[in-house]
């Protein structure tokens, strides 16, 4: 199981490789575009996206459903909805609400 937050980060590492580009110097969205992040981004940098996510989460990413993806956030919405996710705050333990 992944944080949301991890999977984040882990998904614009991936694009950030696979784009050539130093997501340090970069500030990064996922409300980017895959153009807002590369200027030259192209099909086949989109295929090695797939590939790289596919590798590193151990999934299957349908290429009509990867083909219509614009923007960093589709990929976190996809792939949220093929993984499971642990939530990123939990408000209370389970020992916690026992004391309730």
């Amino acid at each position: 199981m992944i944080k949301h937050k991890e999977l984040e980060k882990k998904i614009i590492e991936i694009i950030a490789v696979q784009s050539g580009i130093d997501k340090i110097h970069n500030d990064i969205s996922i409300k980017n575009s895959f153009k807002e992040v590369n200027k030259d981004f192209d099909e086949l940098d989109l295929v090695e996206i797939v590939m790289g996510i596919e590798d590193e989460l151990d999934i299957c990413i349908l290429d009509e459903k990867a083909d219509k993806w614009n923007k960093i956030e589709d990929i976190i919405k996809y792939v949220s909805g093929r993984i499971e996710i642990e939530p990123d705050h939990i408000p209370f333990t389970r020992f916690e609400i026992m004391d309730i």
